[in-house]
């Protein structure tokens, strides 16, 4: 009776209002809005409250200037829920609205407000329309009235299309009692007023315009010009600063430095690149200053080295100037310095020789004990003060002057890096234990490096430092110094042997981003792990296992409420096998490896017997061992564009899949492997929710699923289906059916079905016109 207006215009005329108010559907939502509003409302009168609030959600299901329509009818009628009078002012003043109708506006206030006490955001939205209709004192007394009635006022504060209201004598006065509003964008800014923005989120690089705002105290700020950061610094009360530099050239070195003193900035972010600055090397960057007095020329050097200016200020630094820099009280400053000190400083001709002395200045990472007996190995000695037999000094960081008093007595300056090669050089150092003894004792000390017992892992600390390295080590040795739960002397014992048993590269690398980056904070996800890894190995390609390391990590890290999950996706992390060392992680409970070039899996894939979601997207897999039915706790699982010519037997032992993804992307150039057909086996899926097999040549699907009693939702997109199989109808969950692509005749037996399906409760999604 739906199916044109005559129809329905034919039942009202035989007196059939209340059939058609109860068959009325979202479906037929175009025939609703075609009749007379005079007939709307009649059978809207005939209908159920539920059936008026069902008619309700078209207008938000439908396009934006459509919805009036639909409100126009229901607010007239008394009894409907408060929030659907809410719903109705919102649509006048949506962003994709005509421009509001005062009489409409008037109409639909008188409706809606006496249902504010109920529902107190009715009271928001009126503000909202009477701001549109431009009477502000209305806009006041309704926000005093949401004000009253315990509305979220927090909200109506941070609507930025009530911007200007905040010039109004008597709206800012309604606020406070709450935190000052975070004004969104410069425009929501301006038209606050200067006085009124105390806080403020901008991006686009605002510029000098920010000078304007002189009771800014928290700023969010996008830049990418040395003007915005000047306006930033000449703030006179700028307490918190969050900045994001996005400037395509070096960053100024000097107006950073003038902001990083503000007198008022007690906390201050700094992003760029990738890089982030945090605030508390910030803070100790400024107590820096302050407790050395520091002259301007070494203050602008450490901020170029803080922040990585990269305007020559560091680069074009001299020697000394950066031995001076490594008596920073701000270990990234001092890192920094190191790392342009080692194209700097160089050791003596002929190296090391009998009877010379060696003379550290300042903290270094070997141990001492273990140095003076690699000197003595060469005849050479460890002092305490220069003498006249003192060859060379080590710089340290915080040598409290001492580097700079040796280099001004002209003793060579080198780096305790450039020293470890001088002595590799000549008498290497033994990585492992007595002959034969290597590899067990690289085993033993695995063991106790990964142990979760502190005491364990400080054995294996000590064993090292005191009878050597064995290889292979360098990723365990990695996690134990970056877990921040351990102890203080075991993480420091971890970095020392980093130090003098890492290659260069791996080295310089750690001191960089990674060291500044906390894998072990409970905020970091799974993505933030892998992504730092992988920022560390490409800055040292070849020295460590990148796998192997994130496994470590997230190995030892706590699990969140969902369990462990490793993440390897984007093609940053390659490998045709799964590494071994990934079983190991028996309580995994989800596993992603996507794009990473997988062909097959292990035989034993079942000891991740933890596991419950497995995402193995774009991988090169042909097929799935017998061992995978052994995942007995998998409840999701992503198979989607890989290279399986059928479907493998395996998955249709696992009845707890409740997802299963076979479905391939829309490739250009097409995928080069499809499956043409599908195994009539489906009934065991008994568990499954939802089935994708979108973008496959499968041109018909087998009778088998329609046993599969818990199927909700059915991606045939794609596909080389022309007919739907008539017992789809019968299937008694399925709730979403997508066809979009799909081969479909465009007949009357597939619109009838898809029909009946509508019929029922199913989201259908063709590209049938019409349908």
């Amino acid at each position: 009776m739906w199916h044109d207006v005559a129809a329905v215009r034919e039942c009202l005329r035989t007196g059939r209002a209340t059939a058609l108010a109860r068959s009325l559907k979202r479906e037929y939502a175009a025939t609703w809005r075609a009749l007379e509003p005079v007939e709307r409302r009649e059978i809207l009168a005939a209908g159920s409250a539920s059936k008026r609030e069902e008619v309700a959600g078209f207008a938000s299901a439908g396009r934006v200037a459509e919805a009036p329509v639909l409100f126009d009818d229901l607010v007239t009628l008394p009894d409907l829920q408060a929030k659907t009078y809410c719903a109705a002012l919102e649509t006048l003043y949506h962003e994709y609205a005509d421009p509001i109708d005062p009489n409409r506006a008037r109409v639909y206030l008188a409706a809606a407000l006496p249902h504010g006490a109920e529902y107190p955001k009715i009271f928001h939205c009126a503000a909202r329309v009477y701001f549109e209709l431009g009477d502000r004192d209305r806009v006041v007394q309704m926000v005093a009235a949401g004000k009253r009635n315990d509305g979220s006022l927090w909200l109506i504060r941070d609507d930025m299309a009530l911007a200007p209201m905040w010039a109004h004598p008597g709206y800012a006065e309604l606020f406070a009692h709450l935190d000052p509003p975070l004004f969104r964008g410069m425009d929501a800014a301006r038209a606050a007023g200067p006085a009124a923005v105390r806080r403020l989120r901008a991006g686009g690089s605002p510029g000098g315009r920010l000078r304007e705002f002189v009771n800014l105290e928290w700023v969010d700020v996008w830049a990418d010009d040395e003007e915005t950061l000047a306006a930033l610094a000449d703030l006179p009360r700028l307490a918190r600063l969050e900045l994001s530099a996005h400037f395509r050239g070096p960053l100024p070195t000097g107006t950073l430095t003038r902001l990083v003193q503000a007198p008022t900035l007690q906390e201050f972010t700094f992003e760029s690149s990738g890089e982030a600055v945090r605030p508390g090397q910030i803070r100790a960057l400024r107590t820096d200053f302050a407790r050395r007095d520091l002259p301007m020329p070494e203050r602008l050097l450490h901020v170029a080295l803080l922040f990585g200016t990269g305007d020559g200020t560091a680069e074009q630094s001299g020697v000394r100037d950066l031995v001076a820099a490594m008596d920073s009280g701000v270990p990234a400053v001092r890192q920094a310095a190191k790392r342009l000190l080692a194209d700097r400083l160089t050791a003596p001709e002929g190296g090391l020789r009998p009877g010379d002395g060696v003379l550290p200045a300042g903290r270094i990472n070997s141990d001492q004990a273990v140095l003076a007996d690699r000197l003595a190995e060469l005849g050479a000695t460890l002092q305490r003060r220069p003498g006249p037999a003192t060859r060379l000094a080590v710089v340290g960081e915080q040598h409290k002057g001492r580097a700079l008093a040796y280099l001004d007595a002209g003793v060579p300056l080198i780096l305790e890096s450039q020293l470890r090669d001088l002595l590799d050089r000549v008498a290497p150092q033994p990585l492992s234990g007595a002959a034969g003894e290597g590899e067990e004792l690289a085993a033993r000390l695995r063991a106790l490096l990964t142990s979760p017992d502190e005491a364990n892992i400080k054995l294996a600390v000590d064993l090292a430092r005191q009878g050597g390295l064995p290889p292979g080590l360098l990723e365990e040795l990695i996690v134990v110094w970056k877990d921040t739960r351990l102890g203080r002397p075991v993480r420091g014992g971890a970095q020392k042997l980093l130090a003098e048993h890492a290659p260069a590269a791996l080295r310089d690398a750690l001191a960089g981003a990674f060291a500044r980056t906390n894998v072990f904070r409970d905020s970091a996800a799974s993505w933030d792990v892998m992504s730092a890894v992988h920022d560390l190995a490409e800055l040292c390609p070849g020295t460590i296992d990148e796998v192997r390391l994130l496994t470590l990590l997230i190995a030892r890290r706590d699990p969140d409420r969902f369990g462990r999950m490793l993440d390897v996706i984007g093609g940053w992390m390659t490998f045709t096998h799964l590494p071994p060392y990934v079983l190991e992680l028996t309580d995994l409970g989800h596993l992603r490896i996507e794009q990473a070039g997988l062909v097959e899996l292990p035989g034993d894939i079942g000891r991740l017997s933890g596991l419950h979601t497995l995402d193995l997207g774009r991988n090169r897999l042909t097929s799935l061992p017998a061992g995978f039915a052994e995942l007995r706790n998998l409840r999701n699982l992503d198979l989607s564009n890989n290279h399986l010519e059928q479907v493998p037997t395996v998955l249709f032992a696992m009845g707890g899949l409740v997802r299963l993804s076979l479905g391939l992307s829309n490739w250009k150039p097409p995928w080069p492997v499809h499956l043409t057909t599908l195994p009539d086996l489906f009934d065991g899926l008994t568990g499954l929710a939802h089935l994708d097999i979108s973008h496959q040549h499968v041109a018909a699907l087998p009778d088998s699923v329609r046993a599969m009693p818990n199927l909700v939702g059915l991606n045939l997109r794609g596909t080389r289906l022309r007919r739907l199989p008539e017992w789809l109808t019968g299937l008694p969950k399925l709730r979403q059916l997508l066809l979009e692509g799909a081969s479909l005749d465009d007949d009357a037996t597939n619109r009838d079905l898809i029909a009946r399906l509508r019929g029922r409760g199913v989201t259908v999604r063709t590209d049938l016109a019409d349908a």
